[in-house]
């Protein structure tokens, strides 16, 4: 009988053991998927910050000039933004930021590229003036919603990306330019 009842013991304490393991399990996914998208949004919110930041200190009536799109060394309004996007460029590091850039739209709502803060002497600087074939499909969202996003991980020619997106208003409340800011995938995986 004494037996009966350590086996039984036995038993129940392995039933235990597995169950605890089981809750454990269960738990630890729970907590690694909170932690991930916690820290995706983390990151999100601190890539929109700068870039809101960002699109806040340029001047809307510098951007409004038909000179954006012409960076020859007579546009000086075109040489002075490219300067403050080098600038600020240097400011985001804390979000592993690759590159700023400025986009235009023209009649047909196509994206066109202005200043940028690539090197010109860069393969990967954009002609001013020249349209974005590749752009993501939630950058035309902008023209909508007027409102700054976070793209899903797209691809374009120059790699992988995630990208924050920031309308530029002019005074009477039109869009006049959108800043792009983008983090190269490998460098957004890291960080969330």
């Amino acid at each position: 009988m004494i037996k009966q009842d350590n086996q039984k013991g036995v038993i129940s304490l392995h039933v235990w053991f597995v169950v605890c393991l089981m809750i454990v399990f269960v738990c630890s996914h729970y907590f690694v998927n909170f932690m991930e998208k916690t820290g995706t949004r983390l990151e999100q919110d601190k890539l929109l910050l700068f870039a809101n930041t960002a699109a806040s200190v340029l001047n809307p009536q510098i951007l409004a000039l038909p000179e954006m799109l012409d960076e020859s060394e007579q546009a000086e309004a075109y040489l002075g933004v490219t300067e403050q996007l080098v600038r600020m460029e240097g400011q985001c590091a804390s979000i592993n930021c690759k590159w700023l850039y400025l986009m235009f739209l023209d009649s047909d709502n196509n994206i066109l590229f202005g200043p940028d803060s690539i090197p010109w002497s860069s393969d990967d600087h954009a002609i001013p003036g020249e349209i974005w074939e590749g752009a993501p499909l939630e950058l035309h969202q902008i023209l909508v919603d007027q409102t700054a996003l976070i793209t899903a991980p797209y691809n374009d020619e120059w790699g992988d990306w995630v990208s924050a997106f920031v309308p530029i208003f002019d005074s009477d409340a039109q869009i006049v330019a959108l800043l792009g800011v983008d983090v190269g995938i490998s460098n957004w995986q890291k960080t969330i």
